[in-house]
């Protein structure tokens, strides 16, 4: 049995199209803005994660609902991982000090 990574590249562009629902236009400008950043030099040989391919989708559905456009989509999903970091952050705070309060 094979095991993937989530960051390991597997999927081509074509596949990615296919599980997207997008066009290879809008694709290429979601590179373009560095919404994902997928490995090889072109359409050709671009290697998508799971995870990119997951930043797509979520790419897709802001630009779909809120019809955005590609540079407000890089954008928001920026403002949307510094929110994740933010919280994450604020999580291993509360962590340290639920462990400096029974240490007292």
């Amino acid at each position: 049995m094979n095991i993937v990574a989530w960051d390991d590249p597997v999927l081509g562009t074509h596949e990615v199209l296919a599980c997207t629902d997008l066009d290879s236009d809008t694709l290429t400008m979601f590179i373009r803005e560095e919404i994902v950043q997928p490995h090889g030099s072109g359409p050709s040989d671009w290697a998508f994660s799971l995870a990119m391919v997951m930043r797509v989708k979520q790419a897709r559905r802001l630009q779909r609902d809120l019809e955005l456009g590609a540079h407000a989509v890089a954008f928001a999903l920026q403002l949307m991982d510094e929110i994740g970091n933010l919280r994450s952050q604020v999580r291993r705070l509360e962590l340290l000090a639920l462990r400096d309060v029974s240490d007292v």
